[in-house]
């Protein structure tokens, strides 16, 4: 077989395992799946003008449980020079979602995830933080795998967030 070349930004990578996650849940869960913009948990009469828009890739919810899961698609995971770190920017970014989506959904039990594609440079395959009373994971989905493999680890999600929610074929 020969291999096909094909000449795709980063960016529109990035766009495509997004949605590829997104509608991977969509399709195989009764979970409320989507989109989401995230409201700054500020005064009212606040002026919005310079805050910038909360985007989140993938909000699953199921009863009063979120996970917020920001998808990453780099050439590199971990920065810096010696053992390497989550980049503080994504880190935060993720905060920020768990942070002003629980305060304006009072008793909602909500998580975070940086869902990273896995890469070739990288030894890393994720880790737990519990920040501020919300489970923060980051981990890799290695798409050099076959379908059935990459689809398990995405159904581990579910089952680690929502319990064993039964998987629509």
């Amino acid at each position: 077989m020969r291999a096909i070349s094909l000449d795709i930004s980063d960016d529109r990578l990035h766009d495509l395992y997004e949605a590829f996650v997104r509608e991977y849940f969509a399709r195989h869960f009764n979970l409320t799946t989507r989109t989401r913009r995230i409201r700054w948990d500020v005064d009212a009469g606040t002026d919005y003008t310079f805050l910038p828009a909360m985007q989140a890739d993938i909000v699953l919810e199921k009863g009063n449980s979120t996970l917020i899961i920001d998808t990453k698609y780099y050439g590199s995971i971990l920065s810096g020079r010696i053992g390497g770190k989550i980049s503080s920017g994504h880190l935060y970014q993720i905060l920020a979602y768990v942070k002003n989506y629980q305060a304006n959904n009072c008793g909602a039990k909500v998580s975070g995830m940086l869902l990273y594609a896995k890469t070739m440079t990288d030894d890393f395959n994720g880790t737990t933080w519990d920040i501020g009373h919300h489970r923060i994971d980051v981990r890799t989905l290695n798409l050099d795998q076959k379908f059935s493999v990459i689809a398990g680890s995405l159904d581990m999600i579910v089952k680690d967030y929502f319990g064993n929610i039964t998987r629509r074929s």
